[in-house]
């Protein structure tokens, strides 16, 4: 090949790149994330029908107690997690370079933290009456009204923790090949070159994915 035809063929690349629209550049990474995507769809099908299954059998056929309580705090939570922050994803992945609502980002990625954290603390709270019910028999029995302040405190206490993402999350531009900016979910850019990102993220309680509940007496 000599000079003249290597030249034009770089020429006909930077052609090619340089008038790939934004629409293509973003089809072509939502198509490598679709086993995301599926993985994702499938989890939110599995997580609003067995949550949906926990909600009517615990309301219905089991009487008052604080177990029952927490079981249905979970499942309440698990079940807005799929409905709400799962999509989000679901959407942030099919649209990758041509997110353009921040006004959702923001709120989805809160709302989304609100409720796992919300879901651990709740955990903890569940975990903490068995091990008095069971180390400490004859204590005095958790009451259905403490049970339901420690699962509205372990909420206020997830709200306390992910309130910052409301202002961290927001639009990244993402610059492209051919002069085009592609427009991404993630860290705000007013935010993205300060500490603050970096020490929210490591102080963060670790968090879980939402699922569906198979609980035990």
């Amino acid at each position: 090949m000599d000079n003249t035809t290597w030249m034009v063929s770089i020429a006909s690349n930077s052609s090619l790149i340089y008038h790939q629209t934004l629409e293509e550049l973003n089809a072509s990474k939502a198509e490598q994330r679709l086993p995301t995507v599926i993985f994702l769809i499938i989890i939110i099908i599995i997580g609003v029908i067995g949550n949906t299954v926990v909600i009517v059998v615990y309301s219905s056929k089991y009487p008052p107690s604080t177990f029952r309580l927490y079981i249905l705090t979970l499942a309440v939570i698990d079940l807005l997690s799929c409905l709400i922050p799962m999509p989000l994803e679901v959407v942030d992945n099919i649209y990758p370079l041509m997110f353009y609502n921040e006004g959702f980002c923001k709120s989805g990625r809160f709302i989304g933290s609100v409720l796992k954290i919300g879901s651990a603390f709740v955990l903890v709270v569940m975990a903490f009456g068995r091990y008095r019910k069971i180390c400490h028999p004859y204590s005095k029995a958790t009451t259905s009204i403490h049970a339901r302040l420690c699962c509205a405190a372990a909420l206020l206490l997830a709200i306390a923790f992910s309130w910052p993402n409301a202002i961290i999350q927001g639009i990244h531009l993402v610059n492209l090949p051919g002069n085009i900016t592609g427009f991404d979910c993630s860290i705000d850019d007013r935010l993205r070159n300060t500490k603050y990102p970096f020490i929210y993220f490591t102080k963060k309680p670790e968090e879980k994915p939402p699922s569906f509940r198979i609980p035990f007496a």
